[in-house]
């Protein structure tokens, strides 16, 4: 994400201040339930995308998708699509595009996901989150490749325990505070980059050039993690 457009975001909270209008009154607060069923699917390309509001997300699903959204207007229902094609399944779990609450509204805003991943097949996780608290737990899930695009908030992403696998993950954080658990006994390439921001990675080893490794880290078997901070602090923990 480039940061320019955490600007924009902003920019456009409060010219949403000075012409709102959209709605006055919020609905009452609905829950509603959110599966995709297994099948037949060898790996998940999974594509999730949040708005605003507090997004929680971690694995052990019995199906390939579990969970559920609780939202106080009908723009914030999610929409969920899912294909397959051949032996990959094709998971889109979005919010309406183009939603406008203005500033006031904004602040009477309730919208939460609590969803599950399962931890069966490989998954290519692709999160986008806006003005978001987001808590995402996968251990145990098969991730395959990670990426993650967050603008403003706070998030906690725990990638520790024991991979199946080599993957590439990338961070791109707009505005907030990070913080990244990853396995002590698996290797982990830690590659930085830093706006106005503070990356923390205690006992972790300093290649040089932003680049960080652990002990258990052999050039082969490992966690390739890039993140690009703009605003804010990323503390790298082990776990």
């Amino acid at each position: 994400m480039k940061k320019s457009y955490i600007v924009i975001l902003l920019a456009g909270f409060l010219l949403s201040a000075v012409g709102f209008g959209f709605m006055q009154i919020f609905a009452s607060e609905k829950e509603e339930e959110l599966v995709i069923e297994k099948d037949r699917a060898k790996q998940l390309d999974v594509k999730m995308e949040f708005g605003a509001g507090e997004f929680t997300l971690s694995g052990g699903s019995k199906e390939w998708i579990t969970g559920s959204a609780n939202y106080n207007h009908r723009k914030l229902k999610p929409k969920i699509e899912y294909k397959q094609k051949n032996d990959r399944g094709v998971v889109k779990v979005v919010q309406n595009e183009g939603i406008n609450f203005g500033f006031n509204n904004f602040r009477n805003l309730h919208n939460s996901w609590d969803l599950q991943l399962t931890d069966e097949i490989p998954v290519n996780l692709d999160v986008d989150l806006g003005a978001t608290e987001a808590l995402l737990d996968l251990r145990g899930v098969q991730l395959h490749s990670l990426n993650i695009d967050s603008g403003v908030g706070d998030s906690t992403l725990d990638l520790s325990g024991e991979p199946k696998n080599s993957y590439k993950a990338k961070i791109d954080m707009g505005v907030g505070d990070l913080t990244i658990y990853v396995p002590e006994s698996y290797g982990v390439k830690v590659s930085a980059e830093k706006g106005l921001g503070q990356v923390n990675v205690p006992n972790l080893i300093s290649q040089g050039n932003g680049i960080y490794v652990n002990e258990a880290y052999n050039g082969k078997d490992f966690i390739e993690l890039t993140i690009d901070m703009g605003v804010g602090n990323v503390d790298v923990l082990m776990k």
